[in-house]
């Protein structure tokens, strides 16, 4: 047995706890880079706007020359597109998805569960694999769709 493997029955669940925390690492500074690139694009936007109401301000009538105006414009359109496409391309985890609506703690006898009528069985009841990938699908195409209108 060689010292890389490891029989210990957490090991495996230590592994995958592992990778959550990477992910969610991961994904958080993305998130801030992403954040940090929409707030100088938007800060581009607004300064080149600026200087183009100021250009064509009655102080300012001679100030820019119409090529200094259409670079100007020029690094507007483009800020604007790049903030666009990166909007658009913003990945979503499970909790910029879902929100808790509300949450109660039950205390004594609340706690116990209800017994209700007893028609209900749920035990022994299997679904075809296929009714879990038809859910799949569904699942990630609203999510699609929900990214998409987010741009």
């Amino acid at each position: 047995m060689s010292d890389d493997e490891d029989d210990h029955p957490g090991a495996k669940f230590i592994e995958e706890n592992t990778l959550r925390r990477i992910k969610r690492e991961t994904h958080g500074r993305q998130e801030q880079e992403r954040g940090e690139k929409i707030e100088a694009l938007t800060k581009t936007i607004e300064e080149g706007t600026k200087q183009l109401d100021v250009a064509n301000g009655d102080g300012g009538s001679g100030s820019l020359s119409h090529a200094e105006k259409r670079a100007i414009e020029k690094t507007i359109e483009d800020a604007k597109l790049d903030l666009q496409k990166t909007q658009r391309e913003r990945k979503f985890n499970a909790d910029e998805m879902c929100y808790v609506s509300s949450e109660r703690t039950l205390v004594g006898d609340a706690c116990k569960p209800d017994t209700g009528n007893g028609d209900l069985d749920y035990e022994g009841k299997y679904f075809p694999i296929t009714t879990f990938r038809r859910l799949i699908a569904h699942t990630r195409l609203t999510l699609s769709f929900l990214s998409l209108q987010v741009s």
